[in-house]
């Protein structure tokens, strides 16, 4: 049990990983990228209530960007399920590309900094192409800091493939 715990903390040399298949690894990114949006979204929701807005100016917001003007309200409505199902997207996509580019030999520490890595770039990206293109009113309603901090969680989350990959093979016996 220690030395499977070992090599799924990514301590040990995981001999047997070569052989996940493509899509075992695409589905360990997809389950970090569910976990990044559901801790990104908990943020967001935690932010606006503490801010004094309604819990769901960040998914109307987003909405935006597939809706329009239209999206722009204090509460939750179909237009929010727009913003929420693009959040769920963009995390999505990011766990799998994380898992693309993350080496199946790849320590759990630098797993997690690749993951903040891509997270930043996407903040990053997405602030200077997105919403200052095509939604600034994002730009103008949202705070920069806890923006940013939410993609600093989704790519501490999406950096946890490295386990979710070990996990799923210590469970097949791969290790």
């Amino acid at each position: 049990m220690l030395s499977s715990w070992a090599t799924m903390s990514g301590e040990g040399p995981p001999e047997k990983l070569q052989f996940t298949s493509r899509k075992e690894r695409l589905l360990a990114g997809l389950q970090a990228g569910t976990l990044a949006f559901l801790t990104s979204l908990l943020w967001l929701l935690l932010v606006s209530g503490l801010e004094g807005r309604s819990i769901w100016t960040y998914p109307n917001l987003l909405a935006g960007l597939i809706t329009g003007a239209e999206s722009f309200r204090p509460h939750f409505s179909t237009q929010t399920l727009a913003g929420l199902s693009l959040h769920f997207l963009s995390c999505s996509l990011t766990g799998t590309l994380a898992s693309q580019v993350i080496g199946l030999r790849t320590r759990a520490a630098a797993s997690l900094g690749v993951g903040i890595l891509l997270a930043t770039a996407g903040y990053y990206l997405a602030d200077f192409l997105i919403w200052r293109n095509w939604l600034p009113v994002f730009a103008v309603y949202s705070r920069r800091l806890p923006i940013f901090f939410s993609h600093v969680l989704v790519g501490l989350c999406v950096g946890l493939y490295s386990i979710f990959v070990r996990r799923d093979a210590a469970l097949k016996g791969r290790i």
